[in-house]
């Protein structure tokens, strides 16, 4: 419906307000279209535009006037000034996370045939499980770590094992604190749903029934590599 000239003038318009205020939507595209052109457009046809040139329906994050780093900036600071004092070694990056699982249900969407709505069954109950994950994104290793809760002493038992099993020649661990609310530097938050969707829409008697539950799926993660690295592998995390 649009020619080259006035696509490209819709699309300079979109990063602005729209001219009543608020925020652009299909409803509000549509009479700006035939204000500027004449031509009477559909809101599906205005939708169809915004979804041909990427834009799609997103929230700001959190706290956006938090300073944020770059996408993996100083991380990669950090990892080529280990390089540059230890030539001799090898460095790699790895990410750490919890995720707490317990007797509260976690409900998820699931495929079904239209007009058959899914059933799970529970009972709430506030017991918990902690597992402490540690991930390799650039190749997609693993380790695993269930807990009763989470606290500093936990963390040093955990960081314990982590560097017994990964650095059997007691290689140093270097912490590396990431600023708040910035998810797109956390590789390990992205797995926290592959752990979680194991009990999903499920019941269970008993926190030894989900701490079965967890070890199966945390032994599947970890003899399948390529899982972890399809959603770990973030385009800033540096070959190693």
């Amino acid at each position: 419906m649009l020619n080259q000239k006035e696509q490209q003038a819709l699309r300079r318009a979109l990063p602005a307000r729209p001219p009543n205020g608020g925020v652009w939507t299909a409803r509000k595209v549509a009479p700006w279209v035939q204000a500027h052109t004449g031509q009477r457009m559909a809101e599906v046809t205005a939708w169809t535009y915004l979804r041909r040139w990427g834009f799609s329906l997103q929230g700001p994050p959190p706290h956006p006037r938090c300073e944020r780093a770059g996408a993996g900036g100083f991380q990669n600071q950090v990892v080529e000034a280990q390089r540059q004092l230890h030539p001799d070694k090898p460095v790699e990056v790895w990410s750490q996370d919890e995720a707490r699982v317990g007797l509260k249900p976690i409900l998820c969407k699931v495929r079904a045939l239209k007009g058959q709505r899914p059933l799970a069954f529970h009972r709430t109950r506030c017991a918990w499980l902690y597992v402490y994950l540690f991930v390799h994104p650039a190749s997609g290793r693993s380790t695993f770590l269930i807990l009763p809760t989470v606290n500093s002493a936990l963390m040093r038992l955990a960081l314990r094992e982590f560097q017994q099993e990964v650095g059997p020649e007691g290689r140093k661990v270097l912490l590396l604190h990431l600023p708040p609310y910035t998810p797109e530097l956390s590789p390990a938050e992205p797995v926290l749903p592959l752990l979680r969707e194991a009990v999903a829409n499920e019941s269970f008697p008993s926190l030894e029934a989900v701490q079965e539950r967890l070890l199966e799926r945390c032994v599947y993660l970890q003899e399948h590599p390529e899982v972890i690295r399809g959603v770990a592998g973030f385009g800033w995390i540096p070959e190693e």
